[in-house]
C-alpha cells in the first residue's frame, strides 16, 4: 500500500533533501502568518463599512464575528475573495520555498506521485467511516450543527465563487503545506512521521477555530490525522488532497440540502 517515493528518496540522487525539521516548522508558521495577514488586509473594506458591528458596541467572539460577516453581502464577498487569494498565495509560498531549497523537484518534495484508483477508494471509505463516527458522537452528546457552511450556501449567488475555493484551492494549498512541505521534513522514521501527523493536524484544525465551535475543531483534528496517515501509507500527497476536497464538497452538498429543507440533521 505504501509508495516509497519521498523527498528523502529524491535527495539521494540530487544531493540535497528537504529543509530540516525545525526550519520547516518555522517556515510553515511564517507561511500561516502571511496567509492570515492577507485575509485580514482583504477584510478591511468590510470592517470599514461596519460589517460585524453590534448595536451595543460590544466586541464579538471570533465565531460570532465570522457569522456576522457571512450574513452581509459585502462581508460574504470579502470572505470568499480573502479565502481565494490567501490560498493562492499560500500555495505560491510553498512552491517558492521548494525552489529556494534547490533540491528535489516540487513533485518529489511534496510527494505528489500517482497511485492506483483503489488506494483512493480505500481512503475515501475510511474518511466516510470517520464522518459517520463524528455524526454519532454529535448525536449522542446532542451537539448542535454548525452554521458556517450553511451561512455561506444560503446565499446562492456566491456558490459559483465559493465551490472552487473550498473544493480546489483550499485542499491543494493546505495539503501542500501541511501534508506536503512540512511532512517532507519528518519523512524519515515512523516516530517522526507520527509526530508530524499529530502536530500538523493540531495546527491545521486550529486554523479553523474562528469558524467553528470547539467540538468541530476537535473533529477536524481527527480528520487531519486521517489525512496524515493517508499521506504516509499511500506515499502520495494526491490522496490527502482528494480526501480534503471530497470532504469539503460533501459538506457543501449536505449544507445545501439542509438549507433547502431536504435533509434534517
Amino acid at each position: 500500500m505504501t509508495t516509497e517515493n519521498t523527498a528523502l528518496d529524491a535527495a539521494k540522487t540530487c544531493g540535497k533533501g528537504p529543509f530540516g525539521p525545525w526550519a520547516s516548522v518555522g517556515l510553515t508558521l511564517g507561511a500561516i502568518f502571511i496567509m492570515f495577514s492577507v485575509q485580514s488586509l482583504l477584510a478591511i473594506p468590510a470592517i470599514m463599512a461596519g460589517v460585524g458591528d453590534t448595536a451595543s458596541g460590544e466586541s464579538l467572539s471570533a465565531v460570532d464575528f465570522t457569522t456576522e460577516m457571512l450574513n452581509s453581502p459585502l462581508g460574504l464577498l470579502t470572505t470568499v475573495v480573502a479565502m481565494f487569494f490567501s490560498m493562492v498565495i499560500l500555495f505560491g509560498i510553498v512552491v517558492a520555498l521548494v525552489q529556494l531549497r534547490g533540491g528535489p523537484t516540487l513533485r518529489d518534495y511534496l510527494g505528489a506521485v500517482r497511485v492506483r484508483v483503489g488506494v483512493y477508494a480505500r481512503w475515501l471509505l475510511i474518511l466516510f467511516a470517520y464522518g459517520l463516527l463524528m455524526q454519532v458522537v454529535w448525536t449522542v452528546f446532542d451537539l448542535p450543527s454548525e452554521d458556517f457552511v450553511m451561512d455561506i450556501v444560503r446565499h446562492t449567488w456566491v456558490l459559483p465563487l465559493i465551490i472552487p475555493v473550498v473544493v480546489i484551492a483550499s485542499p491543494i494549498a493546505e495539503e501542500s503545506l501541511f501534508r506536503g512541505f512540512l511532512y517532507a521534513a519528518f519523512d524519515r522514521t515512523p516516530a517522526q512521521r507520527l509526530a508530524v501527523i499529530v502536530v500538523s493536524a493540531a495546527v491545521w484544525s486550529g486554523l479553523h477555530a474562528f469558524q467553528y465551535q470547539w467540538y468541530t475543531v476537535l473533529g477536524m483534528f481527527g480528520m487531519g490525522v486521517v489525512f496524515g496517515f493517508a499521506r504516509w501509507l499511500s506515499g502520495s500527497l494526491y490522496v490527502a488532497i482528494a480526501l480534503h476536497a471530497f470532504w469539503n464538497l460533501a459538506s457543501t452538498i449536505i449544507a445545501l440540502l439542509i438549507v433547502a429543507g431536504l435533509l434534517d440533521m
